[in-house]
């Protein structure tokens, strides 16, 4: 979904820099500024004057729950909280999972948590001033089309889109989208989650 998040930014003409969660979680002190420099290092820009805004899509499966939260925390609450301290001005959106309050047998009980702590650390963001930080939530969207698809996969969608009553699930460019309508905002919200599933959830109560 990243690569997919960063091709739909630079058709939106933004100025894309990537960091992996590998690199992030790879880092000795991730609390230091030169750490984190490192990690967003881009000449063109002083991120002391700058409004940045953060897209985190990172997906990782880690069964060990006590790794697990730790690797959640450390990309989710201490980079990005240590960047902040960098910026004039930091948004930040958290692509999250509808698993963090339901329970999906397929994934590991350390997933679900995951999910729960980077919500509490999206509410918890509001103690910075200059951190706007939200979570966009989702259930099924549409990651796969056409010849990149299974036939499985199609089948699937087109069940969802039926049930919903139109073609109303969420793609991975309207993601995007909505992440940048939030990081854009002149007055963004701050510490809150917002569902996007095109209503899915709503029929499944």
């Amino acid at each position: 979904m990243g690569s997919q998040i960063v091709r739909r930014l630079k058709t939106l003409g933004k100025h894309v820099i990537t960091t992996s969660a590998t690199e992030i979680l790879g880092c000795d002190n991730i609390t230091s500024s030169e750490d984190v420099l490192r990690l967003v290092c881009d000449s063109s820009i002083s991120l002391a004057e700058a409004q940045v805004g953060l897209i985190l899509s990172h997906r990782y499966r880690e069964e060990n729950i006590q790794a697990a939260l730790g690797n959640e925390l450390r990309i989710t609450r201490d980079f990005v909280w240590s960047l902040s301290k960098l910026c004039a001005s930091l948004r930040v959106v958290v692509l999250g999972s509808i698993a963090g309050r339901l329970v999906d047998r397929k994934m590991p009980e350390s997933y679900h948590y995951s999910k729960d702590l980077q919500k509490s650390i999206v509410r918890q963001s509001v103690r910075i001033g200059s951190l706007y930080m939200n979570l966009i939530e989702l259930n099924w969207f549409e990651k796969y089309t056409g010849h990149n698809a299974t036939d499985e996969y199609s089948q699937i969608m087109l069940d969802l889109k039926q049930k919903l009553g139109g073609d109303n699930l969420p793609t991975v460019d309207s993601i995007t989208d909505f992440a940048c309508a939030l990081i854009e905002m002149q007055r963004p919200p701050r510490g809150e989650t917002i569902v996007y599933d095109g209503g899915l959830s709503l029929f499944q109560i």
